[in-house]
């Protein structure tokens, strides 16, 4: 109201908006309207100032200067199955977003038991580290044939006790990663969501499947000082 009249007085700014004038005061030095710029004015009702002006030709083919975002669309991969998958997101809330996130961290949790599984203590797996070949020929002129022959190899072996270690450094992370999301997820859900019985039914499996492992790391700790860090059986049942 003060910015498209400034002759007006805080008392007749009160009386139109029903407040105190010292009200009305306070909000003059609070927002500073003394300080603030005048509107501008547009071209006066029934102009044709504009008639006849095509404007600007505008961006080139692929300008983003007009998108939202255009800076972040400019540095990120112009990859069709990027782009599919950002376009899915926006059509997202932060709920589902929530609750995809636990779902794959719940999946990526159940996999690592299949990635890690041992099955005996004396269980070894065996990886090429290293190779190194060399070419040697054979023949003459036309017959002359090039053939690469390994003279050199070197392998990584994987004891049980050094996967599970692995495995118990990946698996809580994942695990610190699914909790909090399931306690975001429950904090902000309505009582109503369909999915907070999924989320229940997640959240009890993994606090079981956390429990065994607590267990088997124990056993495992006290196997590997008895045999001087000898291969360990590490199991667990969580897809049965």
């Amino acid at each position: 109201m003060f910015l498209k009249d400034r002759s007006l007085k805080p008392k007749q700014i009160a009386d139109a908006v029903g407040v105190t004038s010292a009200l009305v005061r306070k909000w003059k030095s609070l927002y500073k309207w003394e300080g603030m710029a005048e509107p501008r004015r547009g071209p006066p009702r029934g102009s044709k100032n504009a008639i006849g002006n095509k404007g600007g030709k505008g961006g080139p083919l692929g300008n983003d200067h007009a998108v939202k975002h255009g800076a972040f669309r400019k540095f990120m991969p112009n990859d069709p199955e990027y782009l599919e998958i950002l376009d899915m997101v926006k059509d997202m809330s932060a709920l589902d977003m929530i609750y995809t996130g636990i779902e794959n961290s719940f999946v990526a949790f159940v996999r690592l038991e299949k990635l890690m599984f041992v099955s005996s203590k004396d269980e070894i797996i065996k990886e090429v580290k290293k190779q190194k070949y060399e070419i040697h020929s054979t023949g003459k002129g036309d017959n002359k044939k090039l053939h690469r022959k390994l003279v050199e190899q070197e392998w990584n072996f994987h004891f049980s006790y050094e996967r599970y270690e692995k495995y118990a450094k990946t698996q809580a992370s994942i695990y610190a990663s699914l909790r909090a999301g399931i306690k975001q997820f429950l904090n902000i859900a309505p009582e109503d969501d369909e999915r907070r019985a999924r989320i229940a039914l997640i959240e009890a499996q993994t606090e079981r499947t956390q429990q065994q492992i607590t267990i088997a790391k124990a056993e495992a700790d006290e196997k590997a000082s008895e045999n001087n860090r000898q291969p360990v059986v590490i199991r667990n049942d969580i897809l049965e």
